[in-house]
């Protein structure tokens, strides 16, 4: 990707499961799932935390546990999240479990700080923290829009303090798509000559400190040439039972680069001479991480993708008193 990527890099990814009454196993559930590659410990070698063992194991394992956990038992028309009790019994038209603040409050401060202490079980290598905006901003405001600042890392009502104070080189990026309200921009790619067709790669600006980017990925080759009920176009010589353009688009995914060794992130950690990050190289290297071995790339950079993964085996059960 660039001699900027250092070579023992580590990839941590975050992914917030979050299950109500409604869910599955109508046990709610809210639980933080996290990812670790190493590629220096050799190819398919990725681990999950278990929190309650305070320690990296085996992807697999990790699978095991969250499938074997167990929730406290709720009664009397409650729901136990994060330890937490919340009266369902007001939820609006019955949708919608509806919970206290303060359990919001309670449920936000302690994914804050199971990410703190990942962040410190990281430091002993460079790592890339990888997490999805739209899945984590609920219990993690500092990662809203209104919140996000370079190179720096809120948490709780605290001010945000540079990112480098949660690990010596530590790289955070967040992605984020559609999330079914349309939060990045649909696009199409035409060149010189207005031909239109698709194309893949990273998208950004001239600006070479700017710090969002697009990673647009080929069509999969699941998709049809020409998908039934196609919408007609333009008119063809073949009629307008045979349309003669695709309207399927890959989607967008947006790269933010929100922390990384800047200039000013070198200066302010007392490491002034050191050569600074290009962000570019950092979107490129998440982009990259949609593709791996034979698989048609993947909607989010392959750590993310296994985050995600573990968080479909998180099915608890209520337990029993």
């Amino acid at each position: 990707m660039g001699a900027g990527i250092p070579g023992d890099l580590q990839y941590a990814a975050l992914w917030l499961v979050r299950h109500t009454r409604k869910g599955p196993t109508r046990c709610p559930v809210h639980r933080l799932v996290a990812v670790r590659v190493r590629p220096g410990d050799g190819p398919g070698v990725t681990e999950g935390w278990d929190a309650e063992r305070a320690a990296w194991v085996p992807y697999p394992k990790l699978l095991l546990l969250l499938s074997q956990a167990r929730e406290p038992a709720a009664s009397g028309g409650k729901e136990i999240g994060t330890g937490k009790l919340v009266d369902d019994s007001a939820a609006p038209g019955g949708s919608r479990p509806a919970a206290r603040p303060g359990v919001e409050q309670d449920r936000q401060r302690e994914t804050e700080r199971q990410i703190r202490a990942l962040l410190f079980q990281l430091r002993d290598r460079p790592t890339l923290l990888l997490a999805d905006a739209g899945n984590l901003r609920q219990c993690w405001p500092g990662l809203r829009n209104g919140a996000l600042d370079r190179d720096m890392l809120g948490f709780g009502a605290e001010p945000a303090q540079r990112h480098t104070l949660y690990g010596h080189d530590l790289r955070v990026l967040l992605v984020r798509d559609a999330n079914a309200r349309g939060e990045v921009a649909e696009w199409y790619a035409h060149d010189t000559e207005d031909g239109v067709g698709f194309a893949e790669g990273v998208w950004g600006t001239a600006d070479t400190e700017g710090r969002v980017f697009a990673s647009t990925a080929s069509k999969p080759h699941t998709v049809a040439k020409l998908p039934k009920g196609l919408m007609k176009l333009v008119p063809t010589a073949q009629g307008r039972t045979a349309p003669g353009k695709t309207a399927w688009n890959p989607g967008q995914l947006e790269i933010t680069v929100l922390g990384c060794l800047s200039e000013k992130a070198l200066t302010d950690s007392g490491r002034a001479g050191d050569p600074p990050d290009r962000p570019a190289e950092w979107a490129t290297l998440a982009h990259q991480l949609r593709y791996h071995d034979d698989y048609p790339p993947l909607a989010r950079p392959l750590p993310l993708h296994l985050a995600r993964l573990a968080g479909e085996y998180v099915l608890p059960v209520a337990g029993t008193k």
